[in-house]
């Protein structure tokens, strides 16, 4: 027998319940949809590992199975991502499922009439840009997933153009990001303020730092999530669930998938299922990007972190590993003083390190620890007049290794995601993780599309970390991951190396 239940929206919350008013609480509703609504999200404890009380074994990771939904009122409440999910798994069980939408209009008149004219007047679509931002407009919430070169400033101007009338807020989690966010849709829209970054200055499109998201009154008619995958922390997906509840809200992102907390479970939860999605291969084919060429140098060394794990593994067999150092050093020195090449690490101390091997290049981080400095000085690995980045410093050299002035630079996370290197064609990954969105993101740098250059590919140096069993399987996930991609991958050998 077909039993009715009953779906309200109400801004971004959605209500479940019997339409009899029935208690939902141990239904067979709640067992249906219960999963579907529960993720393990991984607490990484780091040094402070915890020692199992009956096997005495030292666990690096607390699980901990995480509802999205509450029970309130004898209704199951959640966020409305999850409403075709639950209309399909409801309908698939042989529920009657009515919804109502009691979600009230914009405070400002027409704010959701799209103006396809205005658009066009403006810019000039790439391939399946149109496409995408038509879902944007026949879709109340989604996630847009593409490639980190389809154009994501574009696309936001693009919204900002469709909708003239409507309110629009767009949050991301680094300050940088949040500066050249502002810069590029100023070329487009007249009207855009920053707030985060020392800078509170509301317009009709503002753009925030996720830290910034308490300075929000959730006043908008859009909400835009750029680089959403890095705003499904626990602190900042709560910010955005508390902040945004009237708001359309549309999450985009090249990896929706692969966080190590579990936390990208809560994307759909937020912002609903995908609404356009571009695979790499498509992007390639589509000419948004550069094919991807991936070289494998092969690290043969006695194993300097046996019997590590953690911090001391990647200390000893990664940062600190001068053997391994020196042969991605030795590889770097096949380019000229007129290619530009970008390393990136995972650590400042790392960068340290490897500086000593490649004393021309810049180094680019976000900070450093004044004891720290002050210990490398005394070892002599930083001169004494060396000082401290900071924020004015690392955003010229980023200017300047945009516009191809500066050649050389090892850097931490702060370049891996969120910048435009459009001539950079040689990327190297000494960071030695085993991240799937890291995996995506890092490569992205040298896929852009530069015809004054005249670049045909962009290349990906990684290592293959034979020294390990743990390094070596972290190798292997980046060869599988890059794999998923389409990208050619070279294998050197040893003496194909020394031959180089």
């Amino acid at each position: 027998m077909t039993q009715d239940v009953l779906v309200r929206k109400y801004g971004t919350m959605l209500e479940v319940s019997y339409t009899d008013g029935r208690g939902i609480e141990e239904s067979h509703i709640l067992s249906l949809l219960r999963p579907a609504m529960t993720y393990t999200y991984v607490q990484f404890l780091y040094g402070h590992a915890q020692r199992d009380e009956v096997t005495g074994e030292r666990h690096r990771t607390k699980q901990t199975r995480t509802k999205l939904y509450r029970i309130r009122d004898n209704k199951i409440v959640t966020c409305c991502g999850y409403l075709q999910k639950i209309q399909e798994i409801l309908t698939a069980a042989d529920y009657s499922v009515d919804f109502v939408d009691y979600t009230p209009p914009s405070t400002r008149e027409h704010a959701f009439e799209p103006d396809w004219e205005n658009v066009r007047n403006h810019i000039e679509f790439r391939p399946r840009q149109e496409e995408c931002l038509r879902s944007i407009a026949d879709n109340d919430y989604g996630v847009i997933d593409a490639p980190p070169a389809f154009g994501k400033s574009h696309l936001m101007a693009m919204v900002g153009l469709l909708f003239p009338k409507a309110k629009i807020h767009i949050v991301t989690r680094r300050k940088d990001v949040v500066q050249r966010t502002v810069r590029a849709l100023r070329r487009f829209l007249p009207n855009v303020g920053q707030v985060g970054g020392g800078k509170r200055d509301e317009a009709r499109v503002t753009v925030f730092t996720a830290d910034s998201l308490h300075h929000s009154d959730g006043d908008c008619d859009i909400l835009l999530a750029d680089e959403v995958h890095e705003l499904m922390s626990p602190k900042h997906s709560a910010a955005i669930a508390k902040t945004y509840t009237l708001s359309r809200n549309y999450g985009l992102t090249a990896t929706p998938e692969g966080r190590a907390d579990g936390s990208d479970a809560k994307l759909e939860y937020l912002f609903g299922p995908k609404i356009f999605e571009m695979p790499w291969t498509e992007a390639t084919e589509l000419g948004l990007v550069v094919p991807i060429q991936v070289i494998w140098l092969p690290i043969q060394c006695a194993s300097p972190c046996d019997g590590m794990e953690g911090v001391p593994k990647k200390r000893h067999g990664i940062w600190r590993n001068g053997d391994r150092n020196t042969v991605i050093a030795n590889a770097m020195r096949h380019y000229g003083d007129e290619d530009q090449v970008l390393i990136l690490v995972e650590t400042i101390e790392h960068a340290i390190y490897l500086w000593q091997e490649l004393p021309e290049y810049e180094l680019c981080y976000a900070n450093i620890e004044t004891e720290d400095l002050d210990r490398y000085k005394r070892n002599g690995m930083l001169p004494d007049d060396y000082e401290a980045m900071t924020p004015e410093r690392r955003e010229h050299l980023r200017t300047q290794f945009e516009n191809k002035t500066l050649k050389k630079v090892i850097a931490t996370d702060v370049w891996s995601t969120g910048v435009s290197f459009e001539q950079l064609a040689v990327l190297v990954r000494a960071d030695a993780r085993g991240s799937e969105i890291l995996d995506t993101q890092a490569p992205g740098r040298v896929a852009r599309i530069h015809e004054e250059s005249g670049k045909q590919v962009g290349i990906v140096i990684d290592c293959m970390d034979n020294f390990d069993r743990t390094l070596k399987n972290k190798s292997q996930k980046r060869y599988r991951n890059y794999s998923k991609k389409g990208w050619e991958q070279i294998k050197l050998t040893p003496q194909e190396l020394a031959d180089a």
